[in-house]
């Protein structure tokens, strides 16, 4: 806690993450007509006809950790193609010594995976098991595009490191990712968060986060997802609805799916999760699709195709609850073939964080960043 201390704040996250043992059935994933909801839902199989993405997009997850040991995740790591594995030297001169597939910045080293057994770094290796798993059992989003790892939740304190959060979004810009997702909850961001994603942003590309599950009713979205510049994704159900646990504001720009979802856990396993952390990485995903097609998209231009494209579920347009409606991914991949880049920059409304709910073991990790202002959505 010194370094909370000494930056004058002190962490509070708010984060509900429940997690389901899972029946013996496995589901298909080749036939359209199995595929689980979410993925019927946002119309994946008409953007897999057209791609399946790439292997040089890279998706940075800054999160608790992925097990990329895991049969579903092992394709999908990122490899540091600029550092020479286990010398023990910065080969690429970016301050992290053997940084081959990420970092970590809990235990300051390059192993950004799953700590032990607590049941918070599921939620890294779910949300990259949403994104990219490839295997008979689970198919993510992106099933061809690398994952980066980038640990900044603390496994005894479920507080993130302040400093990392920083450092982590500077770490996937300068590596080029196409798209940083952080499914967290902060009611305030340390000194220098914001400033991280900015740069990002101008460097076109774009950052993904979260309503907030904090019930029906609730109009504080939480922090990235507050920011002016991070994409705020709210959860759907099954049903084409908002969820009922999914925060609204004006902040919210999406929806995509966020309950009962099926993807990857620790030690080769699967679980069933809710949340708008859950509903974040579907939006990532479909936006790696979109790179794959066109590398040249502005953060702009991205937000421009997901709110043209979006099925509207609420009032006609733009709402506070539903944000431009339900990710359609098929409609977006199309219309990024044909996009007509142009320079106006629209000004958008929306942005959210979330964590997972499912049946059996209930985690609940609290974390605030209470500064001595609260930061308030500068447009």
């Amino acid at each position: 806690m010194n370094s909370l201390k000494s930056l004058l704040f002190v962490t509070f996250i708010a984060t509900l993450l429940t997690i389901s043992s899972i029946p013996e059935t496995s589901q298909a994933t080749s036939n359209p007509v199995n595929l689980p909801w979410n993925l019927q839902q946002i119309s994946i199989a008409g953007a897999w006809n057209i791609t399946t993405g790439r292997t040089d997009i890279i998706i940075a997850v800054i999160d608790s950790g992925i097990d990329f040991s895991h049969p579903a995740l092992s394709q999908a790591q990122w490899i540091n193609s600029d550092e020479i594995i286990n010398n023990s030297l910065d080969d690429d001169n970016n301050g992290y010594i053997d940084d081959f597939s990420g970092w970590d910045w809990i235990n300051q080293d390059n192993n950004p995976g799953w700590q032990d057994e607590d049941e918070i770094h599921y939620h890294g290796t779910f949300i990259a098991g949403i994104i990219a798993a490839n295997d008979s059992e689970v198919i993510g989003i992106a099933p061809k595009v690398k994952v980066m790892s980038l640990r900044v939740v603390d496994r005894n304190t479920l507080i993130p490191n302040p400093a990392g959060l920083e450092e982590a979004v500077e770490y996937a810009t300068q590596k080029n990712a196409a798209v940083i997702i952080m499914s967290l909850d902060l009611l305030i961001g340390p000194p220098g968060f914001r400033d991280s994603i900015r740069s990002a942003v101008s460097a076109n590309i774009p950052v993904i986060g979260v309503a907030g599950n904090s019930d029906e009713g609730n109009e504080s979205v939480v922090l990235p997802g507050r920011f002016s510049e991070v994409i705020a994704v709210g959860a759907s159900n099954s049903n084409g609805e908002k969820a009922y646990y999914s925060n609204i504001g004006e902040e919210v720009e999406i929806l995509a799916p966020g309950g009962q979802l099926r993807s990857t856990s620790v030690k080769s396993g699967y679980l069933y999760g809710q949340g708008t952390s859950y509903a974040a990485p579907h939006v990532a995903g479909v936006i790696g699709l979109m790179k794959s097609i066109r590398s040249d998209l502005s953060v702009d231009d991205i937000r421009s195709i997901l709110y043209s494209t979006a099925l509207d579920i609420g009032d006609s347009g733009w709402d506070a609850e539903t944000g431009h409606g339900i990710l359609n991914a098929s409609a977006a991949i199309e219309l990024t073939q044909t996009y007509v880049k142009t320079t106006t920059i629209t000004s958008n409304p929306p942005r959210l964080f979330g964590i997972s709910s499912i049946p059996h073991v209930e985690i609940l990790l609290f974390s605030a960043l209470i500064t001595q202002l609260f930061w308030k959505k500068q447009k």
